[in-house]
């Protein structure tokens, strides 16, 4: 039997399909026949081996044969130095149609020489093998750039035997292909057999799929970029310099469409095209709304060829230009992304899918401008917010109108961008402005400027109740303190607004430009409104404070006369204690004072000591005007007044608080005292004050039943009482004062 390589798999195969079978057949013929299990298992266990063994000798005796005829047939069959081999045209045929070359090289020559090489080399390369004479052919065509890696790595191919590399590989007509060389040594290292594929497309959809990556990568770091950015212009430092890195130019322009894409507004620029930031393209030959109103890419090769006029200062120097619109996702902003690169002769041109890669990148930008606009939108309504409360602070914590102007005005020229402002102040006898409060005057200070109600426009403003405007050209031929104001200031623009407040002018509020105020927006107008309104308010609240506080004084006056009235009335009905209520009240409140009673207490001590006798006017007068001494029924009525006092005062809630003295003036501090007995500190300290000033200044007068003590013997009595009749510390300090 003769065995071929391809004989010998089968052949295996056909052996262990017949070794399972014999096993599968004996097995069933022993359980047939034998009833003992532990004998049948053994004997199974027997067969199985015995027939496995004798496989195993088949399948050797088989491959002995093969490797036998093998080296025969290789001695017999190689060919012989510089031959080579012929394949038949059968298998020429077959290998034509696939797109790998076969090759055997012997390497025991120098230069190697090409056995047999597949025809299909001509279709591949336009080689024929014929033309292929050495090894040397091969070295010279590989890729310039890929020929030094190669070669070093062939070198290695004696020590390893076979490897795989790729590398680039001119064709006879100089274009090139990508190669993917398998090689590997037979015939005990004597011979060299491999293929060379063609993996052209394999390499383009490789780096199809490299340079799609890199874009998504170059998005997303844009993207991760630009999330936290909240000012255009860092988005144009990233937008620049991302630009710069993908496609090597500094030329960006992006521009921002109005609702109507009518015109073009520039937001940012650099390279060519910087310093046009906030320039307006509203010309019908404008390439900027052709990309927007048909809302396609624009490319050119040379834009400086174009017919289009915006750009013409720098139109010269423009060679390659990539226009591409960009909406964000709401599509409430439309704009422009735009880069150019300098005209010269190296100068490429941009691709398609350099047109969808910015398109990518515009949305990316369309979405973050919009968040931009948006953060500056939140942003400038918090400072208008913190603005207002910061004027509403200063209108509710101060009532000194200087404090609330100043305040105004720097949040007027802060938020509102002006360069000076000012309020003026309405006198509404005199029917006259005056200017009160004002800041960003440099060469001219308004000072004592008075106008009348009419006159100059803030004068106009006021007597119309309404804003007015007034430019720089309208007020060169007026006269007025204002327009030589505004021309010694060189303002451009002023306006004068009315401050009115529950229907009465209150003022104006004057605020002046060196640009003009006629394209501010409408929000900006209305913020400058809510302010002047604000300041209507803070004018208001400060006159009708000043009138409560003036009319308070007033009353609080009128009560402390009608107070010192009775006390009078007092002591001209007691003649013989003619102005005592005014002696004792004075030292009551020096001495409540030094013993640290607040301001606001020591106002209602003086009160209670004026009215310390209020509740005599229920004593009549033959008991009160008795010129001897008193029976226990007429002492009885005697210490009825403080309870009278307590009754006459306690309606009133103006006096409540003073009624300690009147109601507790007789307490002593051992508790012996009248009406109620009270003791030590359950006495008010205002009562206890008074009733050491008190008994003091009754020793020392004449009485109706008595000559005046001297004073020393007034004080000598005063310092025994202490401790008994007397608060100790009271005594103390009322003889510092006496001393004093």
């Amino acid at each position: 039997m003769k065995l071929t390589g391809k004989d010998v798999p089968p052949l295996i195969t056909l052996f262990y399909v017949a070794v399972g079978a014999a096993l599968f057949l004996s097995g069933f013929l022993l359980r047939w026949l034998i009833a003992d299990s532990e004998l049948l298992s053994t004997l199974q266990s027997v067969t199985g081996v015995v027939l496995l063994v004798l496989a195993g000798l088949l399948i050797l005796f088989s491959l002995s044969s093969y490797s036998g005829r093998s080296h025969r047939a290789r001695e017999a069959g190689w060919p012989a130095k510089k031959h080579r081999w012929k394949m038949g045209k059968k298998t020429e045929h077959y290998l034509s149609e696939i797109t790998t070359i076969f090759y055997v090289w012997r390497i025991e020559d120098k230069p190697l020489f090409p056995i047999w090489i597949s025809g299909n080399i001509e279709t591949l390369l336009g080689y024929s093998p014929k033309e292929i004479k050495d090894f040397s052919w091969w070295e010279k065509n590989i890729h310039p750039e890929d020929r030094e890696r190669v070669l070093a790595i062939f070198a290695e191919l004696l020590e390893k035997g076979a490897l795989t590399i790729n590398y680039r590989f001119y064709r006879k007509d100089g274009t090139w292909v990508w190669f993917q060389n398998s090689m590997k040594l037979i015939e005990e290292g004597t011979a060299l057999a491999g293929s060379w594929s063609d993996i052209t497309e394999i390499k383009q959809q490789e780096e199809s799929l490299r340079r799609q990556t890199n874009k998504l990568e170059m998005l997303y770091d844009f993207s991760r970029r630009t999330r936290a950015v909240v000012k255009t212009s860092e988005l144009m430092e990233i937008l620049t310099e991302a630009m710069h890195h993908w496609f090597s130019l500094d030329n960006v322009l992006v521009a921002l469409s109005s609702p109507e894409r009518e015109t073009c507004t520039i937001e940012a620029g650099s390279g060519l095209f910087d310093g046009m930031t906030g320039e307006i393209a509203d010309d019908e030959r404008c390439v900027l709304r052709d990309v927007i109103r048909e809302n396609k890419p624009y490319l050119t090769e040379d834009y400086s060829a174009e017919p289009y006029r915006v750009f013409d200062d720098i139109k010269e120097h423009i060679g390659p230009l990539a226009c591409v619109p960009f909406k964000s996702e709401e599509e409430d902003f439309q704009g422009v992304l735009l880069i150019a690169r300098k005209k010269k002769e190296l100068a490429s041109p941009f691709s398609q899918s350099d047109v969808q890669f910015l398109s990518a990148i515009g949305e990316l930008i369309g979405n973050t401008l919009r968040r931009i606009k948006l953060f500056e939108s939140l942003h400038q309504e918090f400072r208008k917010t913190q603005a207002l409360r910061n004027i509403d602070m200063a209108i509710t914590g101060s009532l000194d109108l200087r404090v609330t102007f100043r305040v105004i005005l720097d949040e007027t020229a802060k938020q509102l961008d002006v360069d000076a402002a000012a309020i003026l102040l309405m006198c509404p006898d005199l029917q006259t402005l005056k200017f009160e409060a004002w800041r960003g005057f440099k060469t001219a200070v308004p000072e004592g400027v008075i106008l009348k109600s009419g006159e100059g426009y803030a004068g106009k403003a006021a007597s119309e109740r309404r804003t007015l405007q007034r430019s720089k050209e309208e007020a060169q031929d007026s006269e007025s303190e204002e327009d030589r104001l505004m021309e010694k200031e060189d303002f451009a623009d002023c306006i004068a607004l009315p401050l009115v407040a529950k229907g009465q002018v209150q003022g104006v509020l004057e605020i002046f430009s060196s640009e003009s105020f006629f394209d501010r927006s409408d929000e900006w107008r209305d913020f400058l409104e809510t302010i002047a309104g604000q300041a209507a308010v803070a004018i208001d609240n400060a006159e009708m404070f000043h009138d409560m506080e003036s009319s308070n004084r007033e009353l609080i006056e009128a009560y402390d006369s009608t107070i010192a009235g009775w006390a009078h009335a007092l002591d001209l009905r007691d003649k013989e204690t003619e102005d005592h209520s005014r002696r004792v009240a004075e030292m009551t409140v020096n001495i409540a004072r030094k013993m640290g009673m607040s301001q606001e207490d020591l106002v209602h001590v003086r009160r209670g000591a004026l009215l310390h006798d209020i509740g005599k006017m229920g004593v009549p007068d033959t008991i009160l005007l008795k010129p001897g001494q008193l029976t226990k029924k007429e002492w009885a009525i005697m210490h009825r007044h403080p309870i009278h006092a307590l009754e006459m005062l306690s309606p009133i809630e103006y006096l409540r608080p003073a009624q300690d003295i009147p109601y507790c003036h007789h307490e002593r501090w051992d508790g012996t005292g009248y009406p109620r007995g009270l003791k030590r500190e359950t006495i008010p300290l205002a009562a206890r004050i008074f009733a050491v000033v008190d008994v003091y200044d009754a020793l020392t007068t004449d009485r109706p039943y008595r000559k005046a003590w001297d004073s020393e013997d007034a004080l000598r009595h005063i310092r025994q009482e202490g401790g008994r009749h007397f608060d100790p510390q009271v005594v103390e300090m009322f003889f510092r004062e006496v001393k004093r």
